[in-house]
């Protein structure tokens, strides 16, 4: 592949009298026919993955490669099995941040500060993300499309897997508290301390806080900070959220759900979020391992599962090795199962291109260089 201006240029050879010219773009990619007495080499034309606003977001390698094995297939890709893929994005754009950006604390008026949902912006962000992966990965990718939305239980998530599965015509989304932001100091913060604006890690981190200066729900077990498919039922009956995935059923996740018991002066370490997040993927996506499993995993659909920047970032950390690209507002990775020693290939890392289609929105928050910069620390075991 060589760069130009117009992208990643590439040359596929050609046999026979004609041949098909495709070009692969965000979102389409179409086959046109040529003559071999124009040339004997095609040109395929990839978007290079990078905006202005995330300047490391990427697409890695081995996803390059796949976009010019489905160009090459010459529409041969459709006959070939599609593996499942383990989506994971980060939510859309959140309304405590917007506030901030106005100079307004949506903290300080908030019955749950901690649940922000999204802005109308971060709906459309969800949107196009949904729109991004029929329209262009499933294809480009040669993966088997999405039967399954798994989110964290906190509102942007919830609200970014609905407005997803409502375009990919889903019927629900499962709640997994695996999935929920990082417990940990900086989190509590952001929310629980005298003058939180969700900045993370607040106004004064590290100085000592009697309780009672403390949110009360800092207090308490971090289990119950999160959303439940009837919290979330109460708060759309009360026209509290948006109408945008209304029609996408919250339920429970079908495994038994486990209960934080982090606290104030109890938090969460980055290894012990890491292990988490690595333990949904391993449920989601099972290893390829037994006789008949490559089979079964070809029959398998995808699944896709909503979180937030420091633990996708750690999960990416976790699975490959290696420091995670930067994560923006519905940031997007995609892996598959491998032979690889550890399991894992990854063939999306920090997407970002359907943020150029929202007019106008946030590509990041003001916390996620910070947020995200612990997952960048050592692998854990």
């Amino acid at each position: 592949l060589v760069q130009s201006s117009a992208g990643y240029m590439g040359s596929i050879p050609i046999h026979g009298k004609t041949s098909r010219m495709w070009e692969v773009s965000p979102y389409v990619a179409r086959p046109f026919r040529c003559s071999l007495a124009l040339c004997s080499f095609m040109p395929l034309v990839l978007r290079r993955c990078c905006t202005a606003a995330a300047p490391h977001s990427r697409r890695l390698p081995g996803s390059r490669r796949a976009m010019g094995d489905v160009a090459a297939a010459g529409g041969a890709a459709d006959s070939r099995p599609r593996r499942p893929a383990l989506f994971v994005c980060r939510h859309g754009e959140r309304e405590d941040y917007a506030w901030s950006a106005r100079g307004e604390n949506w903290q300080a008026q908030a019955d749950r500060p901690w649940d922000t949902p999204l802005t109308p912006s971060g709906h459309l962000q969800a949107r196009a993300l949904g729109e991004s992966l029929v329209a262009h990965w499933y294809d480009t990718l040669n993966v088997a499309p999405i039967s399954r939305v798994v989110v964290s239980p906190l509102l942007r998530c919830v609200e970014t897997g609905a407005a997803v599965a409502e375009f990919l015509g889903l019927q629900s989304v499962g709640l997994e508290p695996r999935l929920a932001e990082t417990m940990c100091e900086e989190w509590y913060r952001s929310w629980a301390v005298p003058g939180a604006n969700s900045t993370w890690g607040g106004p004064d981190m590290g100085k000592p806080l009697p309780l009672d200066d403390l949110h009360p729900a800092a207090q308490g077990p971090a289990s119950a900070c999160h959303a439940t498919a009837t919290s979330i039922q109460a708060l759309r009956e009360a026209r509290s959220l948006s109408s945008v995935g209304r029609g996408v059923e919250v339920v429970a996740a079908d495994r038994d759900a486990p209960v934080f018991e982090y606290s104030w002066d109890k938090f969460e370490s980055e290894a012990e979020q890491a292990q988490r997040m690595r333990s949904v993927a391993q449920a989601e996506l099972p290893p390829l391992s037994g006789a008949g499993a490559s089979e079964a995993a070809a029959g398998a659909g995808s699944v896709l599962l909503v979180s937030h920047g420091g633990p996708t970032g750690a999960l990416y950390h976790m699975l490959m090795e290696e420091t995670p690209p930067y994560c923006g507002y519905c940031g997007l990775f995609a892996y598959v199962r491998s032979d690889a020693p550890a399991g894992w290939a990854a063939l999306v890392a920090g997407n970002h291109d359907h943020l150029d289609r929202i007019e106008g929105a946030a590509h990041c928050g003001p916390n996620d260089a910070v947020e995200q910069q612990k997952a960048k620390v050592g692998k854990t075991s």
